[in-house]
């Protein structure tokens, strides 16, 4: 039956990285535990043949305090795990007497030999040494030196790696270990010692276990372990401080749990964070829904990246940030090297830029618009003129005609047409005599608007003007219009406005048609119509807003677009909107328009104030 261990250990990956190699060694491991809540628990579901304790521990109490405890109800033989190696801690888990120590960073030799070598002593403390050969067979296979000590301080049984450790002649029975330690005592406990075999200098943890006739010496080198010790903490200052002077933000984190290891000095300044955020999860930075993505990036990649997130610091600023991650392996453990870059300010640029090429596009699509139609209107002119003026002089002609038709007209006696009787014949010439005509002032009034189109006013044609003149002008002409369609129209327009540089007339077709839209969008007198005129930024603004029907998102980029409307069944010619846009164009101004749909459209007319 296989031999039952406990493994607590504070860090889990460490913990589950010891019980696997355990339990592919033939043990089992009965549990995993990180604190003394959980060591309580397993204790109460099983009993273990070893317990591995680490020294750190996340609760109230450390692995020794926790094994003393454990102790006043039952003697649990004790393997200590430890990263400390000084006199004072080592001394006090004496009190424990533990069956062992495993120095962090260890290898699975070490780990397996000190197990294996417990569970011997263990053996060996209920058979009384009655097994030597399989004693001494161990004592030969450990990483460890082991001398079995009688109580007259002579070595009666030493393995091979004591004797290398200590600088002895193999199989020196006989000597007094006062003579190769020195200061050696049956009670001592544990302590670090120097060594100088005669070769080089060893530092050991030496512990002293006592029994009836004597006591065992262990020695652990830990001589390879002091020296990286002292390597890696000379190379986690170096990294530390590259790190955290590090320019971009950036957050070390677990591969797994993505568990904050460590952050700079610029990523605790963009979160607003006072202190380290060592031991959190990496949403307490990000939020859950970032963490959940980066973990399955993480999982896929070794190097990945998430662009365009919104972040929100402790201060509760919000920011975009882009994500960059590289995986970093460090023997069997993984971490990822988050970068995190605030983009707020390059978005918008970005959007900025989108803007003005979309402006852009849009002034020269009406450059070359205004050329091509200038010609298309004056040659529709020409010949509809010709169709208005001919079918009113054939309208003259058909009433002459039919007069004298009517008189040749006789009851019983019918006058066909082309086929057609003629009271027919006669109300179809008319009908289709009328509907040439309207077609023809149709043409007319497309030709007009697309003169307004692409007429250009003159430099001459601008004077310095109040705003708010053509702006009442325009209201007053509506009004019948505006009380027609609701109760609720209101005009806010703010004490001296600056005086701009424009064109009275055409301002005031600008804002004629813009409230008229408004006014048709309003489907009942309950909904609001309002209009504001104040200064903003160097600029005249004019809001019409209404409380309509809305423009949907797709045709808002359109609606200044010659030709294009959403009111064909109305008849409109789609030229309405382009014309008000080349207007404010010419006044060197903007016009801007947000709508929502059964919410309501704003527009803003934004002309420079003074002279610009």
């Amino acid at each position: 039956m296989s031999k039952k261990i406990l493994v607590v250990e504070d860090e889990a990956i460490i913990g589950l990285d010891i019980a696997t190699r355990l339990e592919r060694s033939g043990y089992t491991v009965i549990g995993l535990a990180v604190d003394d809540e959980e060591v309580h628990s397993i204790l109460a579901r099983d009993t273990p043949d070893l317990i591995l304790m680490d020294i750190s521990l996340k609760s109230s109490v450390d692995g020794i305090e926790l094994v003393s405890e454990l102790h006043r109800t039952r003697k649990y033989p004790v393997v200590y795990i430890t990263s400390y190696s000084d006199s004072a801690t080592i001394s006090r888990s004496m009190t424990t007497s533990p069956y062992g120590y495993i120095i962090k960073p260890f290898t699975s030799q070490s780990l397996l030999a000190t197990v294996s070598l417990s569970f011997t002593r263990i053996e060996l403390e209920k058979s009384a040494f009655e097994k030597t050969e399989l004693i001494a067979n161990v004592l030969e296979n450990t990483s460890d030196g082991i001398a079995v000590v009688d109580k007259d301080y002579n070595i009666t049984m030493v393995n091979r790696t004591f004797c290398t450790i200590t600088g002895m002649k193999e199989c020196a029975a006989g000597v007094n270990i006062r003579d190769v330690l020195g200061g050696y005592d049956h009670s001592m406990g544990a302590s670090v010692i120097c060594l100088d075999n005669g070769t080089d200098r060893k530092t050991a943890v030496m512990g002293v276990s006592r029994f009836m006739e004597g006591s065992i010496a262990t020695l652990t080198d830990i001589t390879q372990t002091e020296i990286f010790r002292n390597e890696l903490y000379i190379a986690e200052e170096k990294f530390a401080s590259v790190f955290r002077k590090k320019f971009i933000p950036a957050v070390i984190t677990s591969r797994n749990s993505l568990m904050i290891k460590d952050c700079n000095e610029a990523l605790q300044k963009l979160y607003g964070m006072a202190a380290q955020a060592e031991g959190l999860p990496l949403s307490f930075l990000t939020g859950q829904e970032v963490m959940d993505r980066l973990t399955e990036l993480s999982a896929e990649h070794s190097y990945f990246e998430l662009s365009r997130v919104t972040q929100v610091s402790r201060a509760g600023r919000e920011f975009i940030a882009d994500f960059r991650g590289n995986i970093i392996s460090e023997g069997e453990n993984a971490f990822i090297l988050l970068d995190i870059e605030d983009v707020s300010e390059k978005v918008r640029l970005e959007n900025i830029e989108k803007e003005l090429k979309i402006r852009m596009i849009q002034t020269n699509k009406m450059a070359a618009l205004g050329t091509l139609v200038s010609g298309v209107a004056h040659e529709l002119n020409n010949p509809n003129n010709f169709i208005m003026f001919n079918t009113s002089i054939i309208r003259d002609y058909l009433n002459d005609m039919i007069s004298l038709l009517d008189s040749f007209s006789e009851p019983g006696r019918e006058l066909m047409v082309g086929n057609t009787p003629y009271e027919e014949a006669k109300c179809d010439i008319v009908q289709l005599l009328e509907g040439v005509h309207k077609g023809s002032e149709r043409i007319r009034d497309i030709v007009h608007d697309l003169k307004s189109f692409v007429r250009q006013e003159t430099s001459a044609a601008h004077k310095q003007l109040s705003i708010a003149e053509p702006l009442k002008s325009a209201i007053h002409i509506l009004t019948h219009k505006i009380n027609k369609t609701t109760d609720h129209f209101s005009v806010e327009i703010a004490e001296e406005l600056p005086a701009v540089n424009g064109n009275g007339q055409k301002l005031e077709q600008v804002f004629m048609n813009i409230i008229m839209n408004a006014l048709e969008a309003t489907v009942g007198r309950h909904l609001p119509v309002s209009v504001r005129c104040f200064t903003q930024e160097g600029f005249v603004v004019t809001e019409i807003a209404d409380s309509g029907v809305g423009i949907r998102e797709e045709d808002i980029q359109r609606i200044t677009e010659p030709f294009f409307t959403t009111k064909q069944a109305e008849g409109g010619t789609g030229l309405g909107l382009a014309i008000v846009y080349s207007i404010v164009q010419d006044h060197k101004g903007r016009l801007e328009v947000t709508s929502e749909r059964n919410a309501g459209t704003t527009v803003r007319i934004l002309v420079p104030a003074g002279d610009a």
